[in-house]
């Protein structure tokens, strides 16, 4: 067999693979999701399961990276990895804003309490890595070559400031 036929073999079990394995997963869903003995509040508790598992098979390390991109589709058209983005989005700005010191304290407080209100804490890093991270990327422009010398002096006069330096 030539080398452009193994290949085209080989592309060809993928797919099929592929195939298999998206209609295996969508009787799966017919079979559990069209149940007539279930209650409303039972599908809706049924799909936020199935959404959990397909978000932590994303997370996974076990998980193959084909796997990963179905489960990934899937989010997608159930519309579930634009509001968690979104909300991710959402986190990170207060987040950000909690730790701007440009801010008044009242604006960073309110930020921190938006994100304890509303469970963002959890990915909030504890202050040392946070201010490590800072650091990291001041250290970062100082050995940068394309950086203004301006923005060299303001790196290290954070950095002395914070104890970077």
């Amino acid at each position: 067999m030539s080398l452009y036929a193994s290949i085209i073999s080989s592309i060809h079990d993928v797919d099929a693979a592929r195939r298999a394995a998206a209609d295996r997963v969508r009787q799966h869903e017919e079979s559990t999701h069209h149940d007539e003995s279930q209650t409303f509040d039972d599908d809706i508790a049924h799909e936020e399961n199935v959404v959990r598992g397909y978000k932590a098979s994303l997370h996974n390390p076990h998980v193959s990276a084909r796997a990963k991109m179905e489960s990934e589709n899937i989010l997608e058209q159930k519309g579930v990895i634009e509001e968690t983005k979104a909300k991710d989005r959402k986190f990170k700005k207060y987040y950000s804003r909690m730790h701007n010191t440009n801010l008044s304290p009242e604006e960073r407080y309110e930020a921190e309490q938006y994100l304890e209100q509303n469970g963002g804490l959890r990915f909030v890093e504890d202050e040392a890595s946070h201010q490590y991270n800072i650091n990291r990327g001041y250290q970062a422009t100082l050995n940068n070559p394309n950086v203004s010398e301006e923005a060299r002096n303001h790196a290290r006069s954070y950095l002395k400031e914070h104890g970077g330096l």
